[in-house]
């Protein structure tokens, strides 16, 4: 409701110190039951050059820690945590992300192919596929434009494809098929 919002002025101050109370008075916290299996929503992801596809995660339900196992139930590939933490304001290790929170997971062996790395995909512990029910709304983007590249120099084709493969990481509307031109 309009009425309710907190008027707030970055650029004066103005509302500020009231923003804090409000969000703790008006929005609920999150609810989520630790004895349930695992289940968590892949809501974010970024490529770290060490332990490559890390993933931003809210988890419903359950507990996730390093050396569980878990796979993704939108492609089937399965994982081992090699490290879960809180963006605090950088990442702060932790030793256990519990239902109701949002944190990081990348795993270890880190995840290889940045295209198994869906936004809105759920994940859960290995063997509780059918016990869980995925995070509704799931659904892999539509191509809407096509566009080939190539680089103009044969030598360039890794680097033009690292290249590409960074940007799809951090940009969900792009999806990739590979292609080769004689030309």
């Amino acid at each position: 409701d309009p009425k309710d919002a907190v008027l707030v002025s970055a650029k004066t101050g103005k509302g500020v110190p009231e923003i804090l109370p409000a969000v703790i008075e008006k929005i609920p916290h999150p609810i989520g039951d630790e004895n349930l299996p695992l289940k968590f929503l892949l809501v974010d992801s970024w490529y770290d050059n060490f332990r490559g596809v890390v993933l931003l995660v809210r988890v419903f339900d359950g507990t996730i820690r390093a050396g569980d196992n878990v796979v993704s139930m939108g492609t089937g590939m399965k994982y081992t945590v090699g490290q879960v933490g809180i963006q605090y304001p950088d990442g702060t290790p932790q030793k256990v992300l519990r239902a109701g929170q949002v944190g990081y997971v990348y795993f270890n062996p880190g995840m290889k192919r940045i295209q198994d790395a869906k936004l809105g995909d759920t994940f859960t512990t290995v063997g509780c596929e059918n016990a869980v029910e995925p995070c509704p709304g799931f659904e892999e983007p539509k191509p809407m434009v096509f566009v080939a590249a190539f680089p103009t120099d044969q030598s360039d084709y890794t680097r033009l494809a690292d290249s590409i493969n960074q940007l799809v990481l951090n940009d969900r509307s792009v999806t990739l098929q590979k292609d080769f031109s004689e030309a």
